[in-house]
């Protein structure tokens, strides 16, 4: 089911792309991995977490500063051109055909 409503999520941002396009209205999804917060190192048990961090090609997982950044530059004027995209935040994991 989590894969799943995902992938539907994906879905409706990216039909709501294409419907508000001719408003100026941009919607994008930003996926990231696991990311290090305070509830994560609560709720991971660590040695799962350094099985994930090995799964991503950059060997690190994210912070919310790395979500954070590509938040913010959606919101730029820089990004004024993408709509319809899906971000991953993931250090290559999903290109690597983890968690596809």
């Amino acid at each position: 089911m989590y894969s799943s409503s995902k992938a539907a999520l994906e879905h409706v941002s990216r039909i709501q792309a294409l419907e508000l396009a001719e408003y100026g209205i941009r919607v994008n999804t930003v996926k990231p991995t696991v990311v290090l917060t305070e509830l994560a190192l609560k709720a991971w048990d660590p040695e799962k977490l350094e099985v994930m961090r090995q799964q991503i090609p950059l060997k690190k997982l994210a912070t919310t500063e790395d979500v954070a950044g590509v938040v913010r530059w959606l919101l730029s004027d820089e990004a004024g051109m993408i709509t319809g995209s899906a971000i991953a935040v993931d250090g290559g994991r999903t290109m690597g055909g983890c968690g596809l």
